[in-house]
């Protein structure tokens, strides 16, 4: 589902806000659903932001110039050839999102009742309804590279981001050094993804390729006090949890993953690469804990009903329409600083 860029900016303009108050009868709305994002969900509680940029397959940033700014050496070297021949792509970025990379994540293709069609990004796409600059006329269709949703989450409790189309899917899956045919028709391929807590506190990101196939069946498991049995609705799975990694990630870094372009008839082209539709796509993850609550600082807020700032990273597709700043000295990447 395509989400246009002024839903996008809505939804993430209450984590960059990245306050709190008390509760008013008079709060806004949004507050309101930026308070929520948590509760209920325990003190471990994390937020996960997750974007799915598409682009066209002959797109040559996405396949390509991207990773030149990405260090890939996050992933241990024992695993690198099981995801490679699988197809998969993966590293992190530290920091500010690359300049072209947010230019990508923040673009939108507008058309107009005449059929004239245009671009805006960065600061031009701040949620107003530009109109046309060849006939002056307002856009009647929106359409954005972008699919993202941020949302609270429980530490070790798994979640499915499908990727492409539900399809036929006939590949060979190469697994230490063996190779399996997967014959599947209506299958959908995706990752599992879960958020751990490391002893030293750290977020620890845990993804698994699956492929979910056939129709919507009533699956029984043990309940949670192992009384009885509890049933929910799914279709059947085939996981592969030798070809899954890890990756910690610190606030200010984002997880991505890809497919190598030149690995045909492999999982992570079923999931990255659609040559039909002629597009081509990209997962960004990043994910923050819950700011920790000042108690002297929540009393004053109380007396004084004035708002409480906390800090936390900024949204993808805010980052391009903020201020500029000065650019920080370059860090070295993991492998440059030899951990």
């Amino acid at each position: 589902m395509r989400r246009t860029r002024t839903l996008l900016i809505g939804l993430v303009l209450t984590a960059a806000a990245g306050c709190t108050t008390s509760a008013q009868p008079n709060s806004p709305a949004w507050m309101n659903r930026f308070r929520s994002l948590w509760a209920g969900l325990g003190p471990d509680a994390l937020q996960a932001e997750i974007a799915l940029v598409q682009q066209p397959l002959d797109n040559p940033y996405l396949s390509f110039d991207v990773w030149r700014e990405i260090d890939e050496q996050v992933v241990p070297l024992e695993r690198r050839p099981n995801l490679e021949s699988n197809g998969f792509r993966l590293g992190t970025i530290s920091g500010t999102v690359p300049s072209e990379l947010q230019r990508v994540l923040t673009t939108e293709r507008l058309t107009c009742v005449q059929g004239h069609i245009w671009e805006i990004s960065g600061s031009e796409n701040d949620g107003t309804n530009p109109t046309c600059p060849h006939c002056k006329l307002r856009p009647v269709k929106k359409e954005s590279f972008v699919t993202a949703r941020r949302k609270g989450v429980k530490p070790n409790d798994p979640t499915f981001q499908a990727l492409g189309p539900d399809q036929a899917l006939r590949i060979q899956v190469h697994q230490d050094g063996s190779a399996t045919a997967l014959d599947l028709e209506g299958a959908q391929a995706g990752l599992s993804i879960q958020f751990k807590l490391s002893e030293d506190g750290e977020v620890v990101v845990h993804c698994e390729p699956r492929v979910q196939h056939g129709s919507a069946l009533r699956i029984p498991h043990p309940s949670d006090d192992r009384s009885g049995w509890s049933f929910t609705s799914g279709r059947p799975e085939k996981t592969f949890p030798r070809l899954a990694w890890e990756v910690t990630l610190k606030p200010s870094e984002y997880l991505v993953i890809g497919a190598w372009p030149d690995r045909g008839d492999t999982l992570g082209q079923r999931c990255f690469l659609q040559p039909d539709a002629g597009v081509q796509s990209l997962l960004l993850i990043r994910v923050a804990r819950p700011p920790t609550p000042d108690p002297k600082a929540t009393a004053v807020a109380s007396a004084s009903a004035k708002p409480v700032h906390t800090t936390g990273p900024l949204p993808l597709a805010l980052q391009s329409i903020m201020p500029k700043r000065p650019a920080p000295t370059p860090a070295l990447t993991r492998s440059q600083s030899g951990e």
